[in-house]
């Protein structure tokens, strides 16, 4: 019974364990665009079921700003947090950081692409990330869409027509590191859709990653942005799943030391008790009835 009672009160403590979550971030990405001299204010909340101390810091961007960044959340609080993005620092282009999230029980990261236009926008652009480009291995090629935009069409002037355009591509970590960038020149009439392929490197890291463009005609930047995810051909063995093992192989060897020091105990507890009294009470019956008893068979 007591080794029963043993065995369910650590696999209470190991799941619980694998059921604290640490807490909770309502976004998976902020992206915000504005014009050049905007200024706006983003709120995402973040729960935790356990409570706790929270630290926030805003990494490899300029211009984002936390409204609070040290809190307490008692167990099964939330609490929003605004982040404001003020593009009146910046030129026109597409900025990439992240939101460090340290609790007592984990570190998180809130990705975060911030887009600034020019104030007039003759072009813009909507970049677009194939399915099957979504999660690409180091030195894969990428393939992105492209449409641009030629929005002079609906002034009352009309279209600027043929036009000579700039693509910049830049894939950009989440700390905001340009992992690359490239650019080519374009002769655009109206809409129009490209297709481009990118190299990647070959030793790029695991991780999320953005691709961005922007669209440059003169004075005008138009931006678009989309994220994706580098998986190296090693990641298959995952990390989970080793973790998993490790723990597992763990507790087997705990039970089975468990199981060695109980069975020990109990030997012991035998031998110290019930164990002498049956060598004492064989040894009294070796010395006085058995021969009793062999005389009344003889």
């Amino acid at each position: 019974m007591r080794l029963r009672l043993i065995f369910i009160c650590f696999g209470l403590v190991v799941f619980s364990t694998f059921l604290a979550s640490g807490f909770e971030v309502s976004n998976l990405l902020l992206k915000v665009s504005v014009h050049q001299g905007d200024f706006v204010n983003v709120p995402f909340t973040i729960s935790s079921e356990e409570g706790g101390v929270f630290n926030l810091a805003v990494n490899g961007i300029d211009g984002v700003i936390l409204d609070e960044s040290n809190f307490v959340l008692e167990s099964g609080q939330e609490k929003q947090i605004g982040v404001s993005f003020d593009s009146r620092i910046l030129a026109p282009d597409v900025y990439s950081g992240s939101i460090e999230i340290i609790s007592d029980l984990e570190n998180s990261y809130l990705p975060i692409i911030f887009e600034v236009e020019s104030l007039d926008v003759l072009f813009d652009a909507d970049i677009g990330i194939p399915l099957k480009y979504s999660e690409v291995n180091p030195g894969d090629e990428f393939v992105v869409d492209v449409e641009i935009f030629d929005l002079t069409e609906f002034e009352l002037d009309g279209s600027l027509g043929r036009s000579d355009i700039e693509l910049e591509f830049v894939v950009l970590g989440v700390d905001g590191s340009i992992i690359f960038s490239e650019t080519e020149s374009l002769v655009i009439e109206g809409k129009t859709s490209v297709t481009k392929t990118l190299d990647l490197p070959e030793n790029i890291v695991d991780g999320n990653y953005f691709i961005t463009v922007a669209v440059k005609y003169g004075s005008s930047v138009g931006t678009s942005s989309s994220s994706f995810a580098v998986k190296g051909f090693e990641a298959d063995s995952n990390e989970e799943v080793d973790f998993m093992l490790v723990v597992i192989v763990v507790l087997i060897l705990v039970i089975i030391a468990i199981l060695i020091y109980m069975y020990s105990l109990k030997r012991r507890l035998f031998l110290g008790s019930g164990g002498r009294k049956a060598k004492g009470d064989v040894r009294e019956l070796k010395g006085k009835d058995v021969k009793k008893l062999f005389r009344g068979k003889v």
